[in-house]
């Protein structure tokens, strides 16, 4: 009897390598298959992203998404839209078995990582990814995965359980492969999330003592009384990544549409002080500003940070959002030519081409809904 259950044992064992085996064989036929960089195909299985504000990261700015479930084998396709001419590409595939159970996970990743190093040698593991789940388990650790290159191709694989969109949590094995081109973009997310991740355009190092930063009415005081000084235009540009929202109290003010005060200010500061060492950092308040109209006037019904507060202009504001997306392009465009190695630059370059295509970017600055 006890031979017998072995062999049942045995019997399973080697099924379920095989089934592993074949499986891990699909995925990389897949890859091997893809036409990467082409445009997005508008199938029934694809749809559009809904951006959200904190969603900065180069690889989780995709603009569709598509997914396909059969044999087995759930394969996903990610486009994004960088550089120019703007474009939609194929510059992401997640590829992922719809069984999660701890042996199956176990042998996949064996069979992938034996056929993966047969090609391409001993795997690494970095660079560490949060935002695709390719990350440390704990701390002082090694990232918990493997990382192959190959060609203009970043294979990532590893089974930790990661709730990156647009499928939720997932825990079993996943090959995710990623295009050189959206690499590159990935490469400039310390200098872009540094300035947008804080929300707070940073002025020249010989500008900040000038200027009281941290201390509203100080920020108004010297603004007020020198606004044709250095220090009084640092002032300007504090209270403008501020959204001239002064109040230190909690809540909002009564409309929180703080753009239209940034844009307003930005415009005739420009027009007053025309020869300003901050004229990078005011373009980039005035494109910001003006892409939160936009987008902002696009968010859905449930969106959790426009549909929070009280939003007296919201029709007003849907009228008059197309010249804003417009506006945001040309003082983006300003900000290029003026200052093309800046942070504010390769933060432009990133949203450019989404705001030409008509994109939503889920911008979401100079508009107070947990102030």
């Amino acid at each position: 009897m006890k031979r017998i259950l072995w062999l049942y044992a045995m019997a399973f064992c080697c099924a379920a390598q095989t089934r592993s085996g074949q499986i891990a064989d699909r995925m990389l036929a897949a890859v091997g298959g893809e036409d990467w960089e082409r445009p997005y195909p508008a199938a029934a299985s694809c749809a559009n992203r809904v951006p959200i504000q904190i969603e900065i990261y180069a690889t989780v700015q995709w603009t569709q998404h598509c997914s396909q479930t059969s044999g087995g084998l759930i394969h996903e396709s990610f486009y994004y839209v960088f550089g120019e001419p703007a474009r939609t590409a194929e510059l992401r595939v997640d590829l992922r078995p719809v069984d999660e159970s701890p042996q199956f996970t176990a042998d996949l990743l064996a069979a992938l990582r034996s056929r993966l190093t047969a090609r391409l040698g001993a795997p690494g593991h970095a660079p560490e990814m949060m935002e695709i789940g390719f990350r440390h388990l704990r701390f002082g650790q090694p990232v918990n995965g493997d990382h192959w290159k190959d060609g203009p191709l970043d294979y990532f694989l590893h089974a930790n359980q990661s709730s990156h969109s647009p499928m939720g949590m997932r825990k079993g094995v996943e090959l995710i492969v990623l295009h050189d081109r959206l690499m590159r973009e990935w490469a400039k997310d310390g200098v872009i999330t540094q300035l947008e991740g804080m929300g707070v355009m940073p002025l020249p190092d010989d500008a900040v003592p000038e200027a009281p930063v941290h201390n509203p009415e100080l920020l108004w005081r010297t603004w007020r009384d020198s606004p044709n000084t250095r220090a009084g235009e640092a002032a300007f540009v504090a209270l403008e990544n501020r959204g001239w929202n002064t109040d230190t109290r909690e809540g909002c003010p009564a409309n929180p549409d703080l753009f239209r005060e940034v844009i307003q200010r930005g415009e005739a500061f420009l027009a007053s002080h025309p020869q300003t060492a901050f004229r990078k950092q005011v373009l980039y308040a005035l494109a910001v500003a003006n892409e939160s109209w936009w987008s902002i006037a696009r968010a859905p019904a449930d969106d959790p940070i426009v549909s929070a507060p009280p939003y007296p202009r919201r029709e007003i504001n849907a009228r008059q959002a197309g010249a804003a997306r417009s506006l945001a392009i040309q003082y983006y465009r300003q900000v290029v030519q003026l200052a093309p190695d800046s942070p504010e630059a390769l933060s432009a370059l990133r949203r450019l081409p989404r705001l030409e295509l008509g994109f939503d970017t889920g911008q979401r600055r100079f508009f107070c809904s947990y102030c």
